[in-house]
């Protein structure tokens, strides 16, 4: 995985480095540029599920028994920047109140990482070309343990039917296809999990509200 996951990243990297020359070509076609936006998007979706099947794979890696604590609030906010370099055509506004102090969870690097694809996940549900995620965080009790709940909402995203009653990680089962298309969500439940915490997807409240994502992690230091 090392190996070939090195080479395709190389690939990727080489790719959006012509694809960004071609936006800046004067006098570019309008739907020349729209064209190569959303093959930026898909070279930078193709470059995160390489990095998450190589974080996964890679064994205790991802789930060590004391991983690195960090700023969960930070590591949203850094998530949060990114988005706009994935999806050059579109424009993304994530509302998060300021939240005072830091909210420290075990996870290192691996938390950035799994909130970043549950974001980018979101927007690629969503079909607008502008996109507001609204993201709040709250404390809780879990199974005895402190944990801090990040909630990422969409209004114009409805519960991904695939996951509608069932398990996310069951879909595997059901069709091959649908895989492809979950696996931001599913690397994230395994990446939630492997640190002791959960990741969920609720509706909003009715049929046509829209969708909630759910990423449960443990306060650092918890016993």
């Amino acid at each position: 995985m090392d190996l070939v996951s090195h080479d395709m990243l190389n690939d990727n990297q080489a790719v959006l480095s012509y694809l960004e020359l071609i936006l800046a070509m004067p006098g570019l076609d309008k739907k020349a540029a729209e064209y190569a936006k959303k093959a930026i998007s898909h070279v930078r979706s193709s470059t995160m599920h390489i990095e998450n099947v190589k974080t996964i794979v890679t064994p205790r890696r991802a789930t060590a028994a004391q991983p690195e604590t960090t700023d969960l609030l930070a590591s949203i906010k850094g998530a949060s920047d990114e988005l706009g370099r994935h999806f050059p055509n579109k424009k993304i506004k994530v509302n998060f109140p300021h939240q005072p102090g830091k909210a420290l969870v075990a996870g290192g690097g691996l938390i950035k990482k799994l909130l970043e694809t549950v974001m980018s996940s979101v927007v690629k549900l969503d079909l607008e070309a502008e996109v507001a995620l609204n993201v709040s965080v709250s404390e809780e009790m879990s199974y005895g343990n402190r944990c801090w709940n990040v909630k990422i909402e969409d209004p114009n995203v409805k519960v991904p039917a695939v996951v509608t009653g069932a398990d996310i990680d069951s879909v595997h089962t059901q069709d091959s296809s649908r895989v492809v298309k979950m696996s931001g969500l599913l690397f994230a439940k395994m990446a939630a999990e492997g640190l002791g915490g959960a990741f969920e997807v609720e509706s909003d409240g009715g049929p046509d509200k829209g969708a909630v994502f759910v990423v449960r992690l443990r306060r650092a230091g918890n016993r």
